[in-house]
């Protein structure tokens, strides 16, 4: 799990880093910096799902855990989003492309992630 969950964080970086060397060309260096703040934001998104997708595969789990996931992942991007604009700042379009372009390379890397979880709910099922 934890390689294909670096898998998916290596690509997610790769895209924001394009898109943070884009803002820092055609914007300045302060968009960029909110470009990778949205692309933190991102990441830490991913890597809360991953850990409840985790928790989720376990023998005698239940859906709870995604369903609290994603109102965590909601809830922590939206602090995220308020954080960086009140407190440092950060110009919100620079944050929303950052984040958007990490959760469009989540969603094409994350295929590896979603047959692993898969997998191994499959083993855990049959072993109990």
């Amino acid at each position: 799990m934890q390689t294909v969950l670096l898998r998916v964080l290596l690509i997610q970086a790769m895209a924001g880093l394009t898109c943070v060397i884009v803002f820092g060309v055609e914007q300045s260096g302060f968009a960029a910096g909110s470009a990778a703040y949205g692309e933190l934001i991102g990441m830490l998104t991913s890597v809360l799902l991953a850990w409840r997708m985790s928790q989720a595969a376990q023998p005698k789990a239940d859906l709870r855990a995604l369903y609290i996931g994603a109102v965590e992942r909601m809830l922590v991007a939206i602090a995220g989003f308020g954080v960086g604009i009140a407190v440092f700042g950060l110009t919100p379009v620079g944050m929303l492309v950052g984040f958007a372009s990490t959760q469009l390379a989540y969603y094409a890397g994350a295929g590896p992630l979603r047959r692993y979880v898969m997998t191994t709910a499959a083993q855990s099922r049959r072993s109990s």
